[in-house]
């Protein structure tokens, strides 16, 4: 009889265990979604207070406390971001979303060895994840080590060739590698890739985009220095169609008028310099 009874206290117990951890974890997602819900209307003094009442409840919950961090950049509050970050950091486990947030924390507060070891911890759990990748290849060109960021955008190019910060990065690596070939390779494969996404109505087409417009001008910086003029024309003229005013394609296209002996092109371009340097 005894065994007995303590079987039916033991299965309780269980079941008031399973209650309470059900309970908090529902508990936990409406705090998340709380948070979330502030953070999509750009309620920033909202999500604070949601942020805060949340931990309160959950003390090391490391989603919580990289968002707390990240809400704190928003609101100008460095040191008390610094602070939510370095108690998430010690917060385990962490999903991909905690690790991303976490990582943009470090990165915003200018700590790139931070913010790396971060996503380098993360993508052991989840290599796969686009979005970890891309931040990893943004840090590493922001700390200098451009051949190891270049690695990441072409094998994020190959397998996501519609997104086009991705071009605009690993092109951005390569000129400052000073490798103009691939500079000019990339461009080609990139014009052909932006060839295959379908114009939509009522949204402008990706080739009138200053992203790519952003990549055009890295292609005909290739070309410039190789020597090759009339293509770095061309291309500085297609980044003209999109961004008439923008400096320094205006000047780069001077300059390239002049190796062409193409006066009347390179007077145009000297007169709408004047103009935009006199606030014309």
């Amino acid at each position: 009889m005894t065994g007995k009874r303590y079987s039916i206290g033991l299965f309780c117990l269980t079941l008031l265990c399973i209650s309470t951890a059900a309970l908090a974890a529902e508990s936990l997602a409406g705090c998340r979604k709380q948070v979330e819900e502030s953070l999509r209307q750009k309620k920033f003094d909202d999500a604070y207070a949601a942020v805060r009442k949340s931990l309160n409840l959950y003390t090391r919950e490391p989603w919580l406390l990289a968002q707390a961090a990240q809400i704190c950049i928003y609101l100008e509050k460095d040191e008390e971001a610094s602070l939510y970050a370095a108690k998430a950091l010690k917060a385990k486990p962490w999903d991909a979303e905690t690790t991303y947030w976490l990582a943009s924390v470090f990165r915003q507060m200018d700590a790139y060895d931070k913010s790396i070891q971060v996503l380098e911890t993360g993508l052991k759990d989840f290599p796969a994840n686009r979005s970890l990748r891309f931040l990893l290849g943004e840090n590493y060109l922001r700390r200098g080590e451009s051949a190891k960021s270049e690695a990441i955008f072409q094998a994020l190019c190959r397998e996501s060739p519609s997104s086009f910060m991705n071009w605009l990065n690993l092109m951005d690596a390569q000129e400052k590698q000073e490798k103009w070939q691939s500079l000019v390779e990339s461009g080609k494969l990139m014009e052909k890739a932006a060839s295959a996404v379908p114009v939509t109505a009522g949204k402008p087409a990706v080739k009138d985009s200053v992203i790519f417009a952003r990549c055009l001008s890295h292609q005909a910086k290739g070309y410039m220095k190789l020597g090759r003029w009339p293509e770095a024309k061309t291309c500085l003229e297609r980044v003209l169609r999109i961004m008439p005013l923008d400096r320094p394609t205006l000047v780069d296209h001077m300059m390239v008028c002049a190796k062409l002996n193409d006066k009347l092109g390179e007077s145009v371009d000297r007169k709408k310099l004047s103009e935009f340097d006199s606030g014309l």
